[in-house]
């Protein structure tokens, strides 16, 4: 599982840099990839523990996972 941002910005920026990176797109396609909304991406906060609980939710979906 790979795991982007739900969301992009109007301008280049170096938060998203990383997105178009060669290897980054060849492991997308390759594997599956979750998005999460880009504010709980930015910063550590309380909010990140709503990241975490989204994580585990895709996690939990994929094929094989007895959790």
């Amino acid at each position: 599982m790979i795991v982007g941002g739900a969301g992009r910005f109007d301008r280049p920026s170096l938060a998203e840099q990383n997105f178009s990176h060669p290897a980054y797109l060849a492991l997308a396609e390759a594997i599956r990839a979750v998005s999460i909304p880009v504010q709980h991406t930015i910063c550590g906060g309380p909010f990140t523990i709503e990241a975490a609980r989204m994580l585990r939710q895709q996690a939990q979906s994929l094929p094989g996972d007895s959790r």
